[in-house]
């Protein structure tokens, strides 16, 4: 008796849901395990098969729970988990897991998809295939939109592995039989061949699929070699080229392997998702510096107001008598001002605190006094203020990028000063002595050019001050 909706089957096991869809030789069942309360998905034979083709499709029941065991245990999480085989009044069910989020074909049917969603399907699809292929040695020979299903959370899961060509399908080149599948999504060799299939086969009919995933119509029904950009102008030209190595007639032009083909589509979706990535930053970055402007140039009003900004610093700094205004710069990706310097207050009149100060008068004072034993003395005074000019001028020469509280330009208009004094006053002193003493001076005439001397360079001083303000 066929199963029906709200129906108990299996001694009471099962509850029967509803219909999730049928197809050519069998009817899919959501029912609830009663005893868990867990949602499984039942196949059940159609009424109308023959004895052989309901013995064919059994067959194939106890295959594809064999082959769910044995990747179970691979722990591989894109394939559809067959969780037993029950029975129904003499009528073999198989139980499997339950996809909440539907088939591919029903996505179809509401058109083509986009081609990150439709290449990222096609990635998980792979998953299960590399374990497949190169683990088990399997083909499963009927991959088509019906048999990729969706977990609830939308990742893609590869389903019914009831036909698949095992170890143990003993096929040879002499086979009479032609390979089991899905037209339309054959490739050209399970089509027109007997003997064994390689992984090749299931990648030209995964092609097909994404091929009908991007484009919304099957690959064998428009003209062979066909771009997916001539029918979907989205189609970026890597997957036309990833499509056109899947779907090669020639099975050894096609990628040899699942991981082949996915390291293609992947490493083109990476690089794609990058640029994408990029240029979504860059609008982020041009949004956000669009949104700070009218913040800045409030910021520049307000610090301008309240002398924070350079015009208002250079103000403060003029009516508070400093000569040198601190500097600013512009900050060009803030537009904000920093500060390079503080203010420094430089004296105008220095205080005159160096030795040479007093020892200058002093070396006056002392050349004066050897004087009195004559013309030899005159000249060792002379000599002597000569070395001692010579010496200070030397220490009083400024240091280039000094720090010791003055920089090279104070200490260069001190050293000038201390230099016009001994200069001055001394020249003053030796010219008018010597001058006199030629002419039979004596000790007050000596004196009173050494004052005069000082006066001068007193003098000198005090106009240099004043032309430098």
């Amino acid at each position: 008796m066929p199963i029906s909706e709200h129906q108990l089957i299996c001694n009471g096991k099962y509850e029967i849901l509803r219909l999730l869809g049928e197809g050519g030789q069998s009817r899919v069942w959501l029912a609830r395990e009663v005893k868990r309360g867990l949602e499984v998905a039942i196949k059940e034979p159609l009424p109308v098969l023959s004895p052989v083709e309901r013995e064919e499709l059994e067959m194939r029941y106890q295959r594809e729970l064999r082959l769910s065991g044995r990747i179970f245990k691979l722990e591989v999480p894109n394939v559809v988990r067959v969780l037993t085989v029950d029975d129904h009044e003499g009528e073999m069910l198989l139980v499997m897991e339950y996809c909440a989020g539907g088939s591919l074909e029903d996505r179809l049917k509401r058109g083509p998809l986009p081609v990150d969603e439709a290449v990222r399907i096609a990635l998980e699809v792979l998953a299960a295939l590399h374990v497949a292929h190169e683990k088990l040695g399997i083909v499963h020979r009927d991959i088509k939109p019906s048999n990729v299903l969706f977990t609830e959370d939308g990742h893609a899961k590869l389903a019914d592995f009831g036909l698949a060509q095992t170890g143990e399908s003993g096929r040879s080149m002499g086979a009479s039989q032609a390979h089991p599948g899905t037209p339309g999504y054959k490739s050209p060799e399970q089509e027109r061949t007997l003997g064994y299939l390689n992984p090749a086969s299931d990648l030209y009919a995964l092609g097909c699929v994404l091929f009908e995933m991007v484009t919304g119509k099957m690959y064998q029904r428009v003209r062979p070699g066909t771009k997916a950009s001539s029918l979907c102008a989205d189609t970026p030209g890597w997957l036309d080229a990833a499509l056109e190595k899947a779907l090669q007639e020639d099975v050894w032009e096609r990628y040899e392997t699942a991981e082949e083909m996915a390291r293609a589509l992947g490493a083109e979706v990476r690089e794609a998702g990058a640029a994408r990535i990029a240029a979504e930053a860059r609008v982020v970055e041009e949004k956000r510096q669009e949104q700070a402007r009218p913040e800045q140039e409030e910021r520049r009003k307000a610090e301008a107001a309240d002398g924070t900004a350079e015009e208002g610093i250079r103000r403060k700094a003029v009516e508070a008598g400093v000569p040198e205004a601190m500097k600013t710069t512009d900050d060009v990706s803030e537009g904000e001002m920093v500060l390079e310097s503080v203010p420094r207050v430089v004296q105008t009149k220095p205080r005159f605190r160096s030795p040479l100060t007093v020892v200058g008068p002093l070396l006056v004072l002392a050349g004066f006094g050897i004087s009195f034993s004559g013309y030899f003395y005159v000249s060792l005074s002379a000599l002597v203020l000569g070395l001692v000019l010579l010496l200070a001028a030397r220490l009083s020469r400024p240091k280039s990028g000094s720090t010791n509280g003055e920089d090279g330009d104070a200490k260069g208009d001190r050293a000038r000063r201390y230099w016009t004094w001994i200069a001055v006053g001394g020249a003053i002193w030796v010219i008018g002595w010597v001058v006199d003493w030629s002419f039979g001076g004596n000790v007050e005439w000596a004196i009173g050019w050494a004052i005069v001397g000082v006066i001068g360079g007193v003098a000198a001083i005090w106009r240099l001050n004043k032309e430098r303000g």
